[in-house]
């Protein structure tokens, strides 16, 4: 039945339905993963993912880790078992980092046994490992160790763009934990360069070659790279908005099955 209005006559005027529908549309609310889709394409890709091949880990797998588990999803096989870890004071900032090493197993290997350094999680294209609990510090970063949480994800800092984004399910592991982690001890979702870390605004998310560079630590290291997909339709940052939406309508991470 067609949808109908008066007019200030008083008479009914035959409204088309497409019209009425239309009319409908302006009125909704627009959610805040409609707003992301329309300005960050890749929330388009991120929700096409089960059709989408890139998408999908078939391609861009460093070396096979088993059965994937969806990103939210964790594995402990080597949660608590780091040799080196601090007390944690409040923490400030998400850093990023490569682990120089193909598979995110012996990433995590490696994190949980060196006794001169381990990382909150590692991940790769198919599993998020934890490692140091959160309300420990990491063997990380040097003297900030204990207010960062630290994310290193299978890869290499010389890697160039097209490379790291042939391995987005990496990086949609790392947005989704970075968005996680500042809604939960509420970060701003800013990335702070070195001027930003040296200016003191140290609360958001950063590099380990940025935050090497700043007044805050010692370390030397340079990953994930200057390459590293920080920004663009396709990247880091659009994800972590889109993970940021999702985040809000209810999704959190879990034990994986």
């Amino acid at each position: 039945m067609p949808a109908t209005s008066v007019d200030s006559s008083g008479r009914d005027e035959v409204v088309p339905a497409a019209q009425a529908e239309a009319e409908r549309s302006r009125q909704r609310p627009v959610s805040l993963l409609q707003r992301l889709q329309k300005r960050y394409p890749v929330v388009s890709i991120v929700r096409a993912a089960k059709v989408s091949r890139w998408l999908s880990g078939r391609r861009g797998q460093s070396a096979p880790e088993g059965r994937p588990v969806k990103t939210y999803e964790y594995d402990d096989r080597y949660f608590r078992k780091q040799h080196c870890a601090v007390s944690q004071t409040a923490i400030k900032l998400v850093v990023l980092h490569s682990t120089e090493g193909p598979t995110a197993e012996g990433g995590a290997i490696t994190l949980s046994g060196s006794s001169d350094v381990s990382a909150h999680l590692c991940v790769g294209e198919g599993v998020t490992y934890r490692i140091v609990p959160e309300w420990l510090g990491s063997c990380t970063v040097q003297e900030p160790n204990d207010w960062t949480l630290n994310i290193e994800q299978v890869g290499f800092a010389a890697w160039s763009r097209k490379k790291w984004l042939r391995h987005l399910n990496t990086i949609k592991r790392a947005a989704f934990w970075t968005a996680w982690w500042c809604k939960k001890h509420k970060l701003p979702r800013r990335f702070r360069n070195t001027k930003a870390l040296d200016a003191g605004k140290i609360r958001g998310y950063t590099t380990h070659a940025q935050l090497s560079l700043s007044k805050w630590s010692s370390s030397t290291h340079t990953d994930p790279g200057p390459n590293y997909p920080l920004f663009g339709k396709v990247s880091f940052r659009a994800l972590l908005l889109y993970y940021r939406g999702r985040i809000a309508a209810g999704l959190k991470p879990r034990q994986a099955a």
